[in-house]
């Protein structure tokens, strides 16, 4: 019987290196985020490393609005 992937987990990396992203390009800390999207910071460390994800859709959508928002406003990303 073959392994198959779980589309979970792929998922919970894709998140994981999504957050890691944002606080790179646009300096932000995991307090900044939590008091953008209205959580505990401790989450957006547990995120940050894989522990876990956020289980709301509401969440998921803030953080993608969240993100827009920075896009659209020309914040300046930091050079590698």
């Amino acid at each position: 019987m073959k392994k198959v992937k779980s589309v979970n987990s792929k998922g919970q990396k894709d998140f994981q290196q999504d957050i890691r992203n944002i606080m790179e390009t646009y300096r932000l800390s995991e307090e900044a985020i939590a008091d953008r999207l209205g959580i505990r910071a401790i989450t957006v460390y547990r995120w940050e490393k894989g522990l876990s994800k956020p289980k709301s859709r509401i969440i998921l959508q803030t953080l993608e609005e969240f993100k827009k928002e920075l896009q659209q406003k020309s914040l300046k990303p930091r050079r590698i």
